[in-house]
């Protein structure tokens, strides 16, 4: 067997491993897989979470070897791999435009947003594979400089997802219900624009009072949060409208169990996980039409071009009322990105990468 230091090399640079997010289990999910493949792989960041401290290092302890840059935001981390990463891949999540952080109180946010169009440029410049988890975001990596970028979706395993009891936090599936359940899970940030699904929801509310929408996921817009929870006083929806903050993975399974229909209004997605973990767990699905949503979803739902209250009420009501015979089209769409699947897809692309040399 090879000494470790004999292993081929593919390293990952991001910057920051966090534990819930969708860039955070993908990058944790393509370093089992290269390590399967029996590739020594460090994760270099510039912070992560305790749990990680068995392979992450501070990126600039980096001394060398291939590596591939897990991209979502401008980053000191994007510079110092573009000054120093002499064979490079550049994984695309996308970066979430300047504009939607204007007027909310977060100058660095989007500021870093901004940076980062710049940094995928320079990337660009030096990177000799390019990776997008949508053909959204392998647009943006052409727009940015990328040559033929390659489409393999992002790496998840929503059968992880499972209740922790059988009632969970929406009550049994079999419970008398007085309304529908809406659902949405994403940050409380204002790309997602959970504030259109609380104005829709208080349209709908009108005829179906016992209905209650959950807002599921963690604040990383104090201010819009703030926003929302007025608007939510203002509308008279305190007793029907949950902002949870960010769930553990059994709670989270609870929520897309007993949930009547997910719904998303949001603005900006470079592939978007939720609808993906919807999907998979059956749910009627209604969705904003934007950037990679109507790819990602695959005609396993609604998708809808109007977003005023009126319509996404409209869409919700055609949703939950469609005859739900056997596991309908979200089960089916959702195992093309089953992990094994893209497992595969990624490993191919990248072999042939290292081959090249």
């Amino acid at each position: 067997m090879l000494a470790r230091s004999a292993l081929p090399v593919l390293h990952q640079f991001v910057p920051s491993l966090l534990k819930g997010d969708a860039v955070g289990v993908h990058t944790r999910l393509v370093r089992d897989l290269l390590v399967e493949k029996g590739l020594h792989s460090t994760v270099y960041a510039a912070a992560w979470a305790p749990e990680f401290d068995t392979f992450c290092r501070p990126f600039d302890s980096y001394d060398g070897g291939a590596a591939l840059y897990q991209f979502a935001v401008g980053s000191g981390v994007g510079d110092y791999v573009a000054r120093h990463v002499r064979r490079l891949a550049v994984c695309s999540h996308n970066v979430t435009p300047p504009r939607f952080f204007a007027g909310w109180g977060q100058p660095a946010v989007q500021e870093a947003a901004a940076w980062g169009d710049r940094q995928l440029r320079t990337l660009a410049e030096s990177a000799t594979l390019g990776i997008a988890d949508s053909s959204f975001n392998a647009d943006g990596l052409r727009q940015a400089g990328f040559r033929d970028p390659v489409v393999v979706p992002l790496l998840m395993d929503p059968s992880n997802l499972r209740p922790d009891t059988e009632n969970g936090p929406l009550g049994s599936p079999a419970e008398d219900k007085q309304g529908i359940d809406w659902l949405f899970v994403g940050r409380l940030v204002p790309n997602k624009a959970q504030h259109d699904l609380v104005l829709a929801f208080a349209l709908h509310r009108v005829t179906s009072p016992g209905s209650r929408l959950w807002l599921v996921g963690r604040t990383d817009s104090p201010r819009y949060e703030t926003a929302l929870r007025h608007l939510i006083a203002a509308l008279d929806l305190g007793d029907a409208v949950a902002i949870t903050g960010p769930v553990d993975d059994g709670t989270l399974a609870a929520y897309y169990r007993n949930a009547d229909v997910f719904v998303s209004a949001s603005e900006h997605e470079g592939f978007c996980l939720p609808l993906v973990e919807a999907m998979h767990h059956g749910l009627p699905i209604v969705a904003h039409a934007s950037s990679a949503v109507a790819e990602t979803l695959g005609g396993a739902g609604i998708c809808i071009t109007d977003k005023r209250p009126h319509a996404i009420a409209s869409a919700v009501e055609a949703a939950v009322a469609r005859p739900r015979r056997g596991p309908g089209p979200g089960p089916e769409r959702a195992a093309r990105f089953e992990l094994d699947r893209v497992r595969h897809q990624l490993w191919d692309v990248l072999s042939e990468w290292l081959t090249a040399g």
